[in-house]
């Protein structure tokens, strides 16, 4: 009977297996194909790490803390390297653990946003000093161009500033990038699996 076989389906071990029994069992009683389309899920992470499957095409795999794993696949903008993948991957292992993707945009949205002000304040202090100046006006792409390099090692809090303002930097172009995937990652299509 269809019931004894929905109680064979709930006893399985995983989601998985329920859905794949589930699947079996409905395709051979209807003689079709079956099909089953779930939600993305919102779980709290273990681990994610992005793989690339085309040169603007991504395959992000998402790992539960309950062991669940999903897949997205996501568009990449042009010119994404292979190495800021795994970057991103080993940048958002180091703190994702407990967060849903959201959580940890989240986070990391507030920490680029500190970065952000504390930078303004150390490039203020420098360029109030003399020993550094902007060029470009006031675009994003403008750049801190440094000034006196011989009187920077009687400066020694000058040569800390200007040694956190190049670590906050690259900390920004990180963050940014990391941010841009995970935006990605939560928009991703899910991988679909038809059969019949």
């Amino acid at each position: 009977s269809i019931q004894t076989q929905l109680a064979a389906v709930g006893r399985a071990q995983s989601v998985e297996a329920a859905l794949g029994e589930a699947l079996t069992r409905l395709s051979g009683l209807t003689r079709a194909a079956a099909v089953v389309l779930t939600q993305k899920s919102n779980a709290r992470l273990k681990h994610i790490e992005f793989v690339r499957l085309e040169p603007e095409k991504a395959l992000v795999v998402l790992v539960g803390e309950d062991g669940q794993v999903e897949n997205r696949v996501l568009a990449l903008p042009p010119g994404v390297p292979s190495s800021a993948l795994t970057e991103a991957t080993n940048f958002l292992n180091a703190r994702i653990r407990g967060r849903t993707l959201a959580e940890a945009r989240l986070e990391l949205e507030t920490a680029l946003t500190q970065n952000r002000a504390e930078l303004d304040q150390l490039t203020q202090k420098v360029v109030a000093a003399g020993i550094a100046s902007w060029s470009g006006g006031e675009s994003e792409d403008r750049q801190l161009i440094v000034r006196g390099h011989a009187n920077l090692l009687e400066d020694l809090h000058a040569l800390d500033d200007l040694e956190r303002i190049k670590s906050l930097f690259d900390d920004l172009e990180t963050k940014r990038g990391v941010i841009d995937l995970l935006g990605r990652a939560e928009r991703g299509e899910g991988v679909r699996i038809f059969i019949g």
